[in-house]
């Protein structure tokens, strides 16, 4: 009798002390609860660092979906873009932009696999 109370005493009692404390979860869950946007900014992805190119749209290949501007310093440089592709500036289509040549432009792009892809463009100015 006395080695099942010691038993019980060494195995049972931790086990109750454990079960009496919150678990990180449940603090965690309780936190949400309280500053639910909190939770939603953390849950949310991070924003992906975007790079800016600056330049005069040179070309615009529309069935290929790619754009072309020249910088400041000579190059060239190619984009491509999809209809996830935000346009200010002008009628907010790529066929807008087809149609001018030469305009400034601002665009703001991800590099992935090599390849440039625009993920917004700004015309800053239309050459006339």
């Amino acid at each position: 009798m006395r080695k099942i109370l010691l038993t019980l005493l060494i195995v049972g009692l931790p086990g109750i002390a454990y079960s009496q404390q919150p678990s990180d979860l449940t603090a965690q869950q309780q936190e949400e609860e309280q500053n639910p946007q909190a939770a939603q900014e953390e849950a949310a992805p991070q924003e992906e660092t975007l790079q800016l190119a600056e330049g005069s749209l040179s070309r615009v290949d529309a069935e290929k979906q790619f754009i072309w501007i020249k910088t400041q310093d000579g190059k060239e440089l190619q984009f491509s873009y999809n209809q996830a592709t935000q346009i200010e500036g002008t009628d907010q289509t790529v066929e807008g932009l087809a149609k001018m040549s030469g305009s400034d432009l601002k665009v703001h792009y991800r590099t992935e696999g090599g390849a440039n892809i625009a993920v917004r463009i700004e015309v800053q100015g239309q050459k006339t």
